[in-house]
């Protein structure tokens, strides 16, 4: 009898303690019909030593303390190649000299920061998501993908207490792409509304494939239409760059490159890149799927660098090559997704492959999906127009997007810069679209887009 007592006033504790979490639940949830918005930064964002104590300072990208050594260490090194003959003491003093701007922010053989530096995520405590419905996430751009993603979810589980949204609309820029596809394959897409990536790195970037394959060079091409693109609109450098470009002043770079990298290649490897990029777990998820298997010899079987390695693996074999199933997933749960990829630039003028499309730093074909481009100032072979795949070609004869993961989902902005993107427009028509948005859903927002002279997308007619 008295076990029954007990239980019937458990019973009708529990009954009244669920009674009055419901309106507590209710009191937190918010029906303001605004979209919260989660924006993942790329590679630069802030950095900062001593975090969080009374010492704290920013780290920058670029630091000059240690500049006058660096400098002193190559101009030592010139004479000293020239006495012995040999290019290696340059090689060092060069290396030194990169070092004394960047080598604060080198990772030791496991991938974790030397210095200590670090970043942080943090929500202002007084924004109104009714208001300002964007939230940026924070984050060290060099650490393991696995441990931004894990800092993310973190954020993002803030963000939703903050606001009492129970879902949010997530975009991924450059590099944040790397961090929220990650984010996908561990945390899933419960607490996703839309999952948008912006001119993003998800499945790398050529320039970083060469680099970790011995493959960097120089050449007159690269540079002048690199440099070219830098164009203020009066055409004047444009037109110097052409002048150099026929008068062949600049043919020398190729042989100068080539004859460096045969003599200096090996010890650069080695001294600059590997301590410096090749030290930080991020970069190595810049390497495409296609370069990963010929850049890991670079450290593999090296005990040193095992468990960074380890972590490089684990982000190709399970987030980068599996990315299509992940979004696939994704939109299968209802989650809306989108693709923006930028085109029209020339690369960086680090490699001898200059002629893919781009959007000034990572290649459209990457960034869309697996696009298929033409060759810059080139188009594509002719196509059926009777077939269902014409469709996707672009106006200009650049783009197929057929061959995209997501032809539907995926849009292209011509004369977009990787760090301005393209308008703010398309991707809040995206992230305030009721259903999945596709490139059929609006005359607005066609599958291909310019840039015009106010820097708003318009249709690419």
């Amino acid at each position: 009898m008295k076990i029954r007592r007990i239980l019937s006033a458990l019973l009708c504790a529990c009954v009244i303690l669920a009674a009055a979490c419901v309106p507590a639940a209710a009191a937190k949830s918010c029906n303001c019909g605004e979209v919260v918005q989660v924006y993942m930064e790329g590679f630069g964002s802030s950095l900062y030593y001593d975090y969080g104590t009374p010492e704290q300072r920013k780290a920058e990208m670029a630091e000059t303390d240690d500049l006058p050594a660096g400098i002193w260490a190559l101009l030592k090194s010139i004479p000293l190649s020239v006495l012995k003959w040999s290019w290696s003491p340059f090689a060092s003093g060069a290396g030194a000299l990169v070092n004394s701007i960047m080598g604060h922010l080198a990772m030791d053989q496991d991938g974790n920061s030397i210095e200590p530096i670090s970043e942080h995520w943090r929500i202002n405590p007084d924004q109104d998501h009714r208001e300002s419905p964007e939230y940026r996430f924070h984050y060290d751009f060099r650490i393991d993908p696995f441990e931004a993603a894990k800092q993310l979810d973190e954020f993002i589980e803030a963000v939703v207490k903050a606001t009492g949204h129970g879902k949010i609309a997530l975009t991924g820029h450059s590099e944040g792409a790397i961090v929220t596809m990650t984010y996908l394959k561990v945390y899933g897409s419960k607490r996703l509304e839309s999952f948008i990536m912006l001119n993003g790195a998800w499945q790398g970037l050529t320039m970083v494939g060469e680099l970790f394959t011995g493959k960097f060079g120089l050449s007159a091409a690269s540079v002048t239409n690199y440099i070219a693109d830098l164009d203020d609109g009066s055409g004047s450098l444009k037109n110097a760059m052409t002048l150099l470009r026929k008068s062949h002043l600049l043919d020398f770079l190729e042989p100068l490159g080539d004859g460096l990298i045969d003599r200096m290649g090996d010890q650069i490897y080695a001294e600059t890149l590997m301590p410096l990029l090749g030290s930080m777990p991020m970069i190595w998820a810049f390497v495409p799927q296609e370069y990963y298997p010929e850049a890991r010899k670079l450290i593999a079987g090296d005990p040193r660098y095992a468990k960074l390695l380890a972590k490089a693996d684990k982000y190709h074999s399970e987030v980068q090559s599996q990315a299509g199933k992940l979004l696939k997933k994704a939109a299968d749960k209802g989650v809306k997704l989108a693709i923006i990829a930028g085109y029209g630039s020339h690369p960086i003028p680090v490699t001898k492959n200059a002629a893919y499309q781009n959007d000034s730093m990572i290649d459209t074909a990457y960034e869309a999906g697996f696009a298929t481009a033409a060759p810059i100032g080139q188009t594509l072979p002719g196509v059926d127009p009777t077939s269902s795949k014409s469709k996707y070609r672009s106006p200009d004869g650049i783009f197929d997007a057929s061959t995209c993961l997501f032809p539907d989902y995926t849009w292209f902005v011509k004369g977009s810069v990787h760090e301005s993107g393209p308008s703010r427009e398309l991707r809040q028509w995206i992230i305030h679209s009721k259903t999945q948005p596709t490139v059929w859903s609006s005359k607005d927002w066609p599958q291909y887009l310019i840039k015009n002279s106010e820097g708003k997308a318009v249709p690419n007619k």
